[in-house]
């Protein structure tokens, strides 16, 4: 397929590299790249040779989030619900994909673009990497299921403070709270993601993806509901005044005024 948003690398010993190619827009995911991620999904599950999948971004970043401008042309064939803001349907077939995914954050990871990591099996992140639940600063709910996912890693009270405050963290404080694998010098993050995807390729595949749908089994159904929850949440503060004052004190580069209303 071609891809516009994404470059979609196979090697010899059956890697796949997805890396989001919108470095104009720090990477952001809008309409056209979500589908064509899911696409990506769907061409690794029907090749056999694929073993396993890297997740990274071009430039000085992995995703900034979700792109809020939806100025986008999609092909006739895109199957894509607009209607899905917390992108349900791309965290679901990314947690149904059998095979072993590995998220490389190399840069800025905020919002959505955090959550896609977080919704992958490893997570190796450059040191250079900045990431972040910044939806209460654009007085927003959080999405892509990580209303369920971040309080089983990081407990529940820690959970509720990340997204709380919304604040910016690094990489290091990110494997202190065991949200990634490994934290790497920027020039060997992409040599030890794969290296470690070379390992898993030379692995017993069907254990592999047993034992992976063995564990997401006792998740799936919960943040299936969350993300259910998080797209009425976001129906409902995207509607809200404070959503607009955000979007204004941002565009006019000042603190927001929120008002609860």
């Amino acid at each position: 397929m071609d891809y516009k948003t994404i470059i979609y690398e196979k090697d010899k010993n059956g890697i796949v590299t997805v890396t989001f190619n919108r470095p104009e827009r720090l990477n952001a995911i809008n309409p056209l790249m979500s589908w064509e991620i899911r696409e990506s999904l769907k061409e690794m599950s029907e090749d056999k040779k694929v073993k396993v999948a890297i997740f990274t971004g071009k430039g000085r970043a992995f995703s900034s989030g979700m792109d809020l401008k939806m100025d986008i042309t999609l092909p006739e064939e895109a199957d894509v619900d607009l209607g899905d803001i917390a992108q349900k349907g791309l965290i679901l077939e990314l947690f149904d994909f059998e095979k072993p995914t590995i998220a490389a954050v190399n840069g800025v990871a905020m919002g959505f673009g955090w959550n896609f990591a977080q919704a992958c099996d490893l997570v190796h992140a450059s040191e250079e990497a900045t990431m972040g639940y910044f939806f209460v600063k654009r007085a927003l709910v959080p999405e892509a299921g990580s209303t369920y996912l971040l309080p089983r890693s990081v407990g529940i009270h820690r959970a509720k403070e990340l997204m709380f405050f919304g604040d910016r963290f690094d990489a290091r404080k990110a494997f202190e709270l065991g949200l990634v694998n490994k934290v790497l010098l920027a020039e060997e993050l992409m040599p030890e993601a794969k290296r470690t995807a070379e390992k898993l390729a030379k692995g017993p595949s069907l254990s592999l993806k047993l034992i992976k749908k063995m564990i997401n089994s006792h998740l799936r159904d919960h943040i299936s509901h969350a993300l259910d929850l998080e797209n009425d949440g976001l129906y409902e503060t995207m509607s809200s005044m404070d959503f607009f004052e955000a979007i204004v004190a941002f565009s006019e580069k000042r603190k927001p005024i929120f008002r609860g209303e």
